[in-house]
């Protein structure tokens, strides 16, 4: 009997944490894919300052995920479309010079 509920305790203690492993990694996920999909929401419609701020907060959460060069180059795109056009510019160069030669 005390083997048999010691097999039930592991497996449902070993259960209940690859769930919380799980989870954790799905909701952080689904935030990334929210916060992009919501600045590239902002984007689309022209509200150009309001994405900047949200590529900026995607960039600050997830500074290793491999969507940040993208984020940075809207971020630039906003600006130019903003009519911001030394900021733009200053930001293309600075994609350029850090990113050149990559694939």
């Amino acid at each position: 009997m005390k083997i048999k509920n010691l097999f039930y305790f592991i497996l449902v203690t070993t259960a209940s944490i690859n769930f919380s492993i799980t989870s954790l990694a799905f909701s952080q996920e689904v935030e990334e894919k929210s916060l992009i999909g919501f600045a590239n929401h902002l984007f689309k419609n022209g509200h150009y300052y309001q994405a900047v701020t949200e590529y900026e907060r995607f960039i600050y959460f997830n500074p290793t995920h491999p969507s940040i060069p993208a984020a940075r180059l809207k971020i630039a795109y906003c600006y130019k479309l903003g009519e911001q056009y030394e900021r733009a510019v200053e930001l293309f160069r600075n994609l350029v010079d850090e990113y050149h030669g990559r694939k």
